[in-house]
């Protein structure tokens, strides 16, 4: 997943990119960043707010991934756009080196598998019609949780192997650059195990699910029902149908996003001779297309499920009638001050003609 044989994933060790190409680019990461924060906050908030949202297994895989995202966005494109301003000079100490290209390691590796993880609940739920309508389904919340919490502790312990000693150097800043200190050992059982394994159980998954919904061989066995619960299983397999072919979109943006950044890595580490003459500009770019992916997801939760849709405009609302609110009674306020300083004013008036008549009687 990372380019190691240099120290680096983007050859900073080398003369940077033009000052350009590295405010465009930084540019960009900053507007990535931006939407990818306010558009997964969205989603977690949309998650704990909806009931619904709440108690479906597959929104508990929702919000690991966004929540992934977060990460990706506050810390590893954050210290990206550092690196890009600051023309490859680190500044921020080895410690803070260090938990980056660490948390640099675990975004990718816990989207996919927690994709892989979704994949197979999808495929258990269509490959077996019958048993998706008993009681106690494959994946339920509690699983689901189970699941999320396995996949966050394989790839956080994973990461921090190269912490405990698995390394090519001790120190991690050399010279004002913070590296990624990975063996080609370790960065090819990383991309095997964490990207190019979970790409082809995933696709080989979605193959299934494919020929499952072409040869309808679930609603045969459903048809044999009649009556009104041959429509509540045929209406409950569309929804699952659905429910599939939105995560298969977001799969496949993942995969769009981030396979030529991988590859290009995957590449570089299996014939080191390339990194010199591999023009970093390119690095930024396939890895600015990866950063995208976490920008993306929001987008498409909303597009393809109207839940969430419908619990952002309810969000918005909400938030629209509270500043209204607040406006209308700061209004308020202003107009009773306004009236109350009339009033005394009048008062003062009043008593001040008051005064003068009695002065003039007493005068004649």
């Amino acid at each position: 997943m990372t380019i190691a044989e240099n120290g680096s994933d983007t050859g900073l060790d080398e003369p940077m990119v033009s000052q350009t190409f590295a405010y465009v680019v930084s540019g960009t990461f900053i507007l990535i960043t931006i939407v990818t924060i306010i558009g997964n906050l969205l989603v977690c908030y949309a998650i704990v707010a909806n009931r619904v949202l709440r108690r479906t297994p597959t929104n508990t895989f929702i919000f690991s991934l966004a929540v992934s995202d977060l990460l990706t966005a506050l810390i590893a494109i954050t210290f990206d756009i550092d690196i890009l301003l600051k023309r490859g000079i680190w500044t921020h100490g080895e410690h803070m080196c260090r938990a980056w290209t660490t948390i640099y390691l675990i975004g990718v590796p816990t989207s996919i598998l927690t994709l892989l993880a979704v994949s197979i609940d999808r495929y258990k739920t269509l490959s077996d019609p019958l048993g998706q309508f008993k009681e106690t389904r494959f994946m339920t919340r509690k699983r689901a949780l189970f699941a999320v919490t396995c996949i966050w502790l394989y790839c956080i312990l994973f990461s921090l192997v190269p912490v405990f000693g698995w390394r090519m150097y001790d120190t991690w800043v050399y010279d004002g650059v913070c590296y990624f200190v990975l063996t080609s050992v370790f960065s090819a059982l990383s991309s095997f195990l964490n990207f190019i394994l979970p790409l082809l159980a995933t696709c080989m998954i979605y193959l299934k699910i494919y020929l499952i919904a072409r040869n309808r061989q679930a609603l045969q066995e459903c048809s044999r029902r009649s009556g009104v619960e041959h429509e509540q299983r045929q209406k409950k397999y569309r929804n699952n149908l659905r429910a599939a072919k939105t995560i298969s979109v977001i799969v496949g943006a993942f995969f769009f996003c981030w396979v030529p950044y991988c590859v290009m890595s995957i590449v570089l580490n299996l014939w080191p001779n390339y990194i010199a003459t591999t023009p970093k500009e390119l690095v930024f770019i396939l890895l600015m297309f990866g950063y995208l992916n976490s920008a993306m997801n929001p987008f498409l939760y909303s597009l393809l499920n109207k839940r969430f849709k419908t619990t952002y405009i309810k969000t918005c609302l909400k938030m629209r009638y509270k500043v209204n609110r607040g406006d209308a009674s700061i209004s308020h306020i202003s107009l009773q001050t306004y009236s109350t300083r009339r009033m005394r004013l009048s008062e003062l008036k009043d008593g001040h003609s008051s005064r003068n008549n009695n002065l003039s009687n007493e005068s004649s």
